[in-house]
Parts: C-alpha cells; sequence; structure tokens
C-alpha cells in the first residue's frame, strides 16, 4: 500500500501552520543537526484556494484556524477549525473538506462541534475545539484523531483528546469519529514551562518502535515539549529532560512533523 503523505499547502489557512521536523529521538538542534526533510515550492497562488466567498464556507463566521492535510490515493484530506459564529472562540466546528488537487475542495462534513454555551450549560466536557491532527494507528488499523479542546472558550485549561475512525483502514480517514478520552491534560505531571491555557496542541510521530509528540502550552510565550509512550494509544508521559524543545526562541504553536519519505516505505516510521 502507498504510504501516507503528509501535504504542505501553505495557501489555505490563516495564522499560518508552524512546520518542524525531526528524526530522532532528540530533539532537533538546528546548529548541529541537519535538516532531514527539504520543502520545494512547486507552486504559488495569487488567491485563497478557501475564503468566505467559497459556497460551502457560508456559516462560517469567522474563518479557519490551525489543522493539516493529509494525501491519500491521490485525494487531500484538509482537518480544520472553522470559528462558525458567536460567542467566538465558543462555537467552533471541527471540519473535514478535500480535494483531488489541492486547489479546488469541498466540504465534506462536521466532525465535532460545540454549541457556543458554557459547560454548566452544555453538557459537554469542553467549550472549544482545535487543531485536529489525524494519525494512522497501524495497531488497530484506524484513524487516530488528536485535538485540542478546552475547559473555557477564551483558551483555558486545554486537553488533548483522541477519537478513533469508526470505519477501519485507510480508507476510513473521513470518520466518522468515536471520542475515546483524554490523553494528555494539565496535572501533576505539569512542567514549569507551561501555562493556564495547558496542553494546547499536539502531533505523534514514531521513531522505531517508541511515539513521541510535541505538545505545546503557553505560560510566558507558546513553547513546545516533547512526550513519549509506548503505543499511540498511550499513555502519554512528558519527556523529564529537554523541554521546553530549542526549537524556537520566540514563538511556536502546534508544529507538525514531517518524516522522510524514504523511512515510510521501509516501514521504520509512518510520515
Amino acid at each position: 500500500m502507498k504510504p501516507v503523505r503528509w501535504v504542505a499547502v501553505l495557501c489555505l489557512l490563516w495564522p499560518a501552520i508552524a512546520g518542524a521536523a525531526a528524526s530522532a529521538v532528540e530533539p532537533y538542534n538546528p546548529a548541529s543537526t541537519p535538516m532531514p526533510v527539504r520543502f520545494e515550492s512547486h507552486e504559488v497562488l495569487t488567491k485563497p484556494v478557501i475564503d468566505a466567498d467559497h459556497p460551502d464556507a457560508r456559516g462560517n463566521k469567522y474563518g479557519f484556524e490551525g489543522g493539516t492535510v493529509v494525501k491519500i490515493d491521490g485525494t487531500y484530506h484538509l482537518f480544520v477549525a472553522e470559528m462558525m459564529g458567536d460567542p467566538r472562540w465558543f462555537k467552533m466546528r471541527l471540519a473535514l473538506w478535500t480535494s483531488p488537487d489541492a486547489k479546488q475542495w469541498k466540504r465534506v462534513s462536521t466532525l465535532m462541534q460545540t454549541n457556543g454555551k458554557r459547560r454548566a450549560e452544555s453538557g459537554l466536557p469542553y467549550e472549544s475545539l482545535w487543531a485536529a491532527m489525524p494519525i494512522y494507528n497501524d495497531g488497530d488499523q484506524r484513524w487516530d484523531l488528536f485535538y485540542v479542546a478546552y475547559d473555557r472558550g477564551e483558551g483555558g485549561g486545554g486537553r488533548i483528546r483522541r477519537a478513533t475512525s469508526i470505519v477501519a483502514g485507510r480508507g476510513g480517514i473521513g470518520g466518522p469519529y468515536q471520542d475515546v478520552g483524554i490523553i494528555l491534560q494539565p496535572d501533576a505531571q505539569s512542567q514549569p514551562w507551561e501555562g493556564g491555557q495547558g496542553t494546547d496542541s499536539f502531533f505523534p510521530y514514531r521513531v522505531k518502535d517508541c511515539w513521541y509528540a510535541f505538545y505545546g502550552s503557553h505560560k510566558v510565550r507558546w513553547e513546545v515539549g516533547l512526550a513519549q509512550s509506548p503505543a499511540l494509544a498511550g499513555p502519554w508521559k512528558r519527556c523529564a529532560q529537554g523541554n521546553p524543545v530549542p526549537i524556537e526562541k520566540v514563538f511556536i504553536e502546534n508544529p507538525i512533523v514531517t518524516l522522510p519519505v524514504p523511512l515510510a516505505a521501509e516501514g521504520d516510521s509512518p510520515p
């Protein structure tokens, strides 16, 4: 089966999605480690491929943020947060869009959503949803969807939740997804650099028989650390040393890891 390819589509969303690359257990050090992946620009469009004028964007009042794109068997799958209505940052959707060429996009479905109410009124365990990241779980033969759920719609008490595709196999990427619970959250293991925003991003990648993930938080500035797990489903634990990871001194949020395609082809690590 062809490997899944992660695709950088720079004209899709605002604000820009930060990229990060890693090929070893130790955090990437730009001063001593050569970049294992190089991105090349093949085409730059002068207009957004999805904006307020797109017919499928009707009802999305405040636009898009975060997310990622995966290409499978010639189709691009965009997982993105939609700030659909009022109150802003409370009334949210995680949506799936697809495209045959990364230019012409169609909205396929709403994966999850909130209703704009406080938790005490809504009965939901969160008030807003962000940063949907799909990762294929070879062990379960299903897609795992990791996303950020905030206790407070203003961006407080972020917890990383995991959902799994009901349809088995790589073709199940479109869902539907069933939430299976929290895999990382503010707790006694939170580190001094983490702040009230909680865990605000999460992206797992495999290194041989172990899983690592960049997870983010905000205190003085937005930073990321590494967490580790023997399996994609967990249990996940923050790495005891090296956090926050010194990738960027000023600002880093929602990093996406890209591994070299040859590693994926050899079955060593999924891209």
